[in-house]
């Protein structure tokens, strides 16, 4: 039997600039469980600092992953016990993006997991972590704009309308 051959992804397409809606395919590290922010001020930091990007708003929710990850993988030193804090798939954030090329490899490459150290957001390496983007973690997509959508559609359902009257 023989295998079909594989085609490659689709190119990512050029991200625009402007409001953008990202949705979190995959489980992601994008905020830190030793930092006393509050999640939105994570976020916020963690889009500003790694894409170039203002939070607008965003609905998410988190969960803690720790026993063996916790143990194998620590992201805060060999001493020291802490489990991951991971954003859940489907979690949805609105950002204002100023420069489209960050975007565009976020979306080709996934979200990086990060750790907030000496008040500065680190990347962490594999040793550390094995949420990585390379292991299929973080992945993105952007969200159609199903509001502008709607709206086209209506006001070419209105023209239409108007020019069979």
């Amino acid at each position: 039997m023989l295998l079909a051959e594989a085609t490659p992804a689709p190119a990512v397409a050029e991200a625009a600039t402007g409001t953008v809606t990202l949705l979190l395919e995959t489980p992601a590290i994008l905020s830190d469980p030793t930092c006393a922010d509050t999640p939105v001020v994570q976020y916020a930091r963690y889009f500003k600092e790694q894409l170039g990007a203002t939070l607008v708003k965003h609905r998410a929710t988190r969960r803690m992953a720790g026993e063996y990850y916790g143990f194998r993988f620590r992201a805060y030193g060999p001493d020291r016990y802490l489990p991951f804090e991971l954003t859940e798939a489907g979690a949805v954030f609105v950002l204002e993006v100023t420069d489209a090329h960050e975007l565009a490899a976020a979306l080709a490459k996934g979200l990086e997991p990060v750790a907030l150290r000496d008040g500065k957001l680190h990347g962490l390496k594999w040793q550390e972590c094995p949420f990585k983007a390379a292991n299929g973690y973080g992945e993105i997509s952007l969200c159609p704009d199903v509001a502008g959508m709607a709206k086209a559609l209506a006001d070419e359902a209105a023209k239409a309308t108007k020019t069979t009257s």
